[in-house]
């Protein structure tokens, strides 16, 4: 499946990710530095939300262009597929 964006979707999906690629930075330096587990468990959990977040936003996106086109036979397997790989999102 490809991800249709539009270019301001785009942009914000990078920004995210470039946010918490820095997050993600942080924590490698936190290990480096032996900081307490409990604070680097804690910016591990908000990576993750945060990656959960942008994958329902890519998802949700990608369900408003399917609900766009023209063949419903397309729509269905489209919606199929959606909704396999939301539930697959821990």
């Amino acid at each position: 499946m490809k991800v249709k964006t539009n270019s301001k979707n785009c942009d914000e999906y990078v920004k995210i990710v470039n946010r918490l690629r820095g997050q993600l930075d942080g924590v490698l330096n936190m290990l480096e530095d032996e900081r307490d587990p409990v604070e680097i468990v804690n910016q591990i959990k908000s990576i993750r939300s945060g990656l959960s977040s942008l994958a329902i936003s890519i998802l949700s996106n990608e369900a408003s262009e399917c609900f766009k086109k023209k063949n419903n036979g397309d729509k269905l397997k489209e919606v199929e597929n959606l909704i396999k790989t939301f539930f697959s999102i821990k």
